[in-house]
Parts: C-alpha cells; sequence; structure tokens
C-alpha cells in the first residue's frame, strides 16, 4: 500500500498515511486534532535518478573459484609448517652432529617431526581442495 500526503485543516501540517488508514479518520501529529479527510494531497511521480539506486550486490562467487582461494590459504599455511620446521632442524640439528645433543635438542627433534608432518597433511588437503575446484568447473 502506497502512502498519500494528507493536511490537518487545523495546522495545516503535512503527514502521510495510507489511503485504508485514512477511511477510518486521521489524527494529526503535529496538533494531535482529529478529522475525516475529504480529499488528499496527490503527489506527481518522480522518477529515481540512477545516482539514488541502491548498489548491486556483490554476485556470489562460483563454486570452483571459492575453493580455489580455500587452496592457497592451506598451501600458505602447510608452507609455513614446512618453514617453522625445516628452520628447528637447522638451528637444533648441529646439535646432534657435533655429539652435544641434550633433552632440549631431541624436543626440538620431535617439534621438528611434527611440524613437517602437519605440513605434509595440510598440503594434502589443499591437493584434495584444489581437486574438487577443479572438478566443479567442469
Amino acid at each position: 500500500m502506497s502512502k498519500v500526503l494528507f493536511e490537518c485543516p487545523s495546522c495545516a501540517t503535512r503527514f502521510r498515511a495510507t489511503e485504508a488508514r485514512a477511511m477510518e479518520g486521521l489524527r494529526c501529529p503535529n496538533c494531535n486534532t482529529g478529522f475525516m479527510p475529504e480529499n488528499y494531497i496527490a503527489e506527481p511521480e518522480q522518477e529515481i535518478a540512477q545516482d539514488q539506486l541502491p548498489p548491486e550486490l556483490p554476485k556470489r562467487l562460483p563454486e570452483s573459484e571459492r575453493l580455489a582461494a580455500k587452496d592457497g590459504a592451506w598451501e600458505f599455511m602447510a608452507g609455513l609448517f614446512a618453514v617453522v620446521g625445516l628452520i628447528v632442524l637447522l638451528v637444533f640439528g648441529f646439535s646432534f652432529r657435533s655429539g652435544e645433543a641434550d633433552e632440549v635438542s631431541w624436543s626440538a627433534l620431535y617439534f621438528c617431526g611434527g611440524c613437517l608432518g602437519a605440513a605434509l597433511w595440510i598440503y594434502l588437503v589443499a591437493q584434495i581442495i584444489h581437486i574438487r575446484a577443479l572438478l566443479s568447473k567442469k
């Protein structure tokens, strides 16, 4: 239902109300006078300018592109784990070579193995996502 512009007979305040509501009687929001409108002020149709239109919503990406974006994030995470594991291996690896391995060195070696193992599993997940993205393009 469209709203129509009405004018109060007492104070000349203009306000909008639906035609159905006007049939029941109106009350002025300014002076609180109740009245039955006899006629209403017709407003000309206004054209909406292009700059007044709401912006278009961004279109949802196809599934293949969404999966490809996830694929890159998983590959980055796998690379990060691999780099951390290799840095720990390089730093603490020399203590095994020189024969000075202590408890900290063994812990670092276990940590390095865990990081490299996690990197392999995360890379495997990235490849599965990549394959799903390729299959969804078809």
